[in-house]
């Protein structure tokens, strides 16, 4: 007489056969999901270098802006002090021509007058 399978007996060998079946499947669910999480934390990496990366690149133009204005201000200070050493230049010339004038108009010589 043939014998028969119970419908617990048929779900059970199912049961066996279908997670043996998936034992390599859920290796390969594993070995993905591990590499998936060094992806994903490969690309937090890249985001924070990234992020990291542009806020030097924004302090850079930041400080070449300000490196420009100081490179401004300065030929504009340049320029003044040439004027200023100019203006001094000028006054001592005219210092000078005064004190002249002032030490010859004090000094002066008689000649030809007989002496008596």
């Amino acid at each position: 007489m043939p014998e028969y399978l119970t419908a617990d007996q048929l779900k059970q060998i199912l049961d066996e056969k279908l997670d043996q079946k998936l034992i390599p499947l859920n290796l390969k669910v594993s070995e993905l999901s591990s590499i998936l999480d060094d992806a994903m934390n490969f690309m937090d990496f890249i985001n924070l270098a990234n992020y990291k990366y542009e806020e030097v690149i924004t302090k850079l133009k930041s400080r070449e802006i300000e490196r420009i204005e100081i490179q401004e201000e300065n030929k504009i200070l340049k320029r003044a002090l040439q004027q200023i050493e100019s203006q001094l230049l000028q006054l001592k010339n005219s210092y000078f021509d005064l004190e002249k004038y002032t030490l010859a108009r004090e000094c002066v010589e008689i000649q030809d007058i007989p002496a008596p």
